[in-house]
């Protein structure tokens, strides 16, 4: 008897050790290779890369991903435009609708490879897709503009995607709920587009992004920095900013979601490319705030960490020049799949990637959040 209870005793250590072990995981880090002389850099190897960082961070494997496009002479690349609407006071939601209509209005008379969704607390609504004839686009703005009937049921069906540009879209009554539903509607896309193996480029227009950045990113996990604690606000410095990020207990599940996303996102070869929204009528907006900052490092953290960019000028820039920027940026990128190991909790991981080669120059992921076991297991990503 005494022996099956020392059995037991030692298969319950044994099984919490196993609970607590930290995580091994691997992560998807793209890196875009700048051309030379105008010409695609399409043949390196994962010998051509190194990778450094804590966590015996280790460079597994490198793979080049075609750029998706068309099969026309210019090879147009397509983009995916994903709004969320649910930021803004109707007043300003009406300005961008109608931003947005007048943009669709361009690609009946121009027509050009996007699809627009919509992000709501009740999901991804779509708005437009081009393999809509653009007659059919062309009638249903018609139709919007003028209260007249249609009487072609794809015409109608057109403009009832339409309308939701002149809805009033609300927002979550909590307020880190909304940061929630920036990385849901992230995830969904990453769902519906990885269905092509090649890179994708998505325009993402938001606002209000309070994660931080680098090692920031885990300022809502509660942890109290000791920086933090010394610091005083002085008007446009990084004080300041730190301080405009302060812990808040409200977020405490949000930086899981952060890394399920860009896991989402980089798993289905996809490039985030932020537009910055803003309130036109707010007279006391300022790109010097320090919100209005932190959102633009932030934005640009989940583009860099996805290949894609985040747009300058952002209170000067047109949809359509917005777009236009991206597929100026798009081609083929490599992805690097990196291992990090004794990942006890959430925490940023900084790496610094390398191209081995004279001449060359890459643009990348600055880090990852390594997640904790239990804070893996609770945003449904499993180590790799």
């Amino acid at each position: 008897m005494r022996r099956w209870s020392v059995c037991l005793s030692l298969l319950i250590g044994v099984l919490a050790f196993a609970a607590e072990k930290p995580n091994d995981t691997k992560v998807l880090v793209p890196v875009v290779v700048n051309p030379v002389g105008g010409h695609l850099v399409l043949d390196l190897k994962t010998a051509d890369f190194s990778a450094e960082g804590p966590k015996d961070v280790k460079l597994e494997s490198a793979q080049l991903v075609p750029a998706e496009a068309l099969p026309d002479p210019q090879h147009t690349i397509p983009v995916f435009i994903l709004y969320d609407a649910y930021f803004f006071p109707a007043p300003v939601q009406t300005i961008i609708g109608s931003q947005l209509l007048e943009f669709l209005g361009e690609v009946a008379q121009h027509p050009s490879p996007v699809t627009l969704v919509v992000n709501t607390t009740s999901g991804l609504k779509p708005v437009y897709d081009f393999g809509t004839d653009p007659k059919v686009l062309a009638d249903a703005l018609a139709v919007l503009n003028t209260g007249a009937k249609a009487s072609d049921s794809k015409v109608k069906e057109q403009v009832d995607r339409l309308k939701i540009l002149r809805t009033y879209i609300p927002a979550p009554s909590a307020v880190e709920d909304q940061s929630k539903l920036q990385f849901a509607g992230l995830t969904s896309i990453a769902q519906i587009l990885g269905r092509s193996p090649n890179r994708k480029a998505v325009l993402w227009m938001t606002w209000n992004y309070w994660l931080g950045t680098g090692m920031y990113t885990t300022n809502w996990t509660l942890n109290t920095m000791a920086e933090q604690r010394s610091l005083s606000s002085v008007a446009g410095s990084r004080s300041e900013d730190l301080l405009a990020n302060a812990s808040d207990t409200r977020y405490g599940s949000v930086p899981p979601l952060y890394q399920k996303a860009i896991s989402s996102l980089n798993t289905a070869h996809i490039s985030v490319y932020a537009l910055q929204l803003y309130n036109p009528n707010d007279p006391t907006f300022s790109l010097s705030d320090p919100n209005v900052r932190n959102t633009a490092e932030g934005l640009r953290q989940v583009a860099a960490c996805t290949g894609g960019v985040n747009m300058k000028d952002f209170t000067q820039m047109k949809v359509g020049q917005a777009v236009s920027q991206v597929r100026a940026d798009g081609g083929p990128y490599y992805m690097l799949t990196i291992s990090a190991a004794d990942i006890k909790k959430t925490d940023w991981v900084p790496i610094k990637v390398k191209v081995n080669r004279d001449g060359l120059s890459i643009r990348t992921a600055p880090g990852f959040l390594g997640l904790s076991p239990s804070a893996a297991k609770a945003a449904g990503i499993s180590a790799k």
